[in-house]
């Protein structure tokens, strides 16, 4: 899965060892991390560059970008911050499934914006150094196989009736579309002739 991990910059001097740890078992894991933002702002945060300046500037596209790319997002909430609760309500508004991890002794600490948000795409889990491992082991474990990303564009009338059809039903919209798709394949005539050939 392609990953996108997300934390609070402010928070490096605290918590890199913890950030470095979660994205080092996400690639151990198998899973490849979308702009590998964090050493850049390492380095940052020691010597300001004019190219690392750019990159800052430049942080909003980037995220949503990267957002856009993955299939999962990580986000490392121990730290307060407007920036990664932004990142985390823009990956879950367009249905990309989001974990936050927040350390134990910090739990106290998770914004009620996050806390408190109903999407069945948002995973809010406690960790410590010695249960990240299995945690994330997990997490992954439990993620729908053999599904491909799929963009669409549609209408803002369409935008509207899924956003309703979500909230009323605490549906992602996402799994809406899917359960038409499917019923529509259940009742089309002419597909079930095309697969049941292509299964001959």
């Amino acid at each position: 899965m392609k990953v996108y991990f997300v934390a609070s910059s402010t928070g490096i001097k605290k918590y890199l060892k913890q950030y470095r740890l979660i994205i080092k078992i996400v690639g151990q894991l198998g899973h490849q991390i979308i702009d590998e933002w964090l050493e850049k702002e390492v380095a940052a945060q020691k010597k300001e560059t004019p190219r690392l300046k750019n990159l800052r500037e430049n942080i909003f596209q980037r995220s949503i970008s990267a957002i856009m790319k993955s299939d999962v997002i990580i986000a490392e909430i121990s730290m307060p911050s407007g920036s990664v609760g932004y990142q985390v309500a823009f990956a879950l508004d367009h249905d990309i499934p989001v974990l936050c991890l927040c350390l134990k002794n910090r739990q106290n600490y998770i914004p009620s914006m996050i806390k408190t948000n109903p999407s069945q795409n948002l995973t809010i889990l406690l960790y410590t150094q010695s249960s990240l491992l299995k945690i994330l082991t997990d997490y992954f474990r439990s993620r729908p196989k053999n599904q491909v990303k799929f963009n669409l564009y549609i209408s803002r009338e369409m935008k509207r009736y899924l956003n309703w059809k979500s909230k009323i039903t605490r549906i992602p919209k996402s799994e809406i579309v899917r359960q038409l798709i499917e019923n529509n394949m259940l009742l089309n005539s002419e597909y079930k002739k095309v697969k049941s050939n292509n299964n001959r």
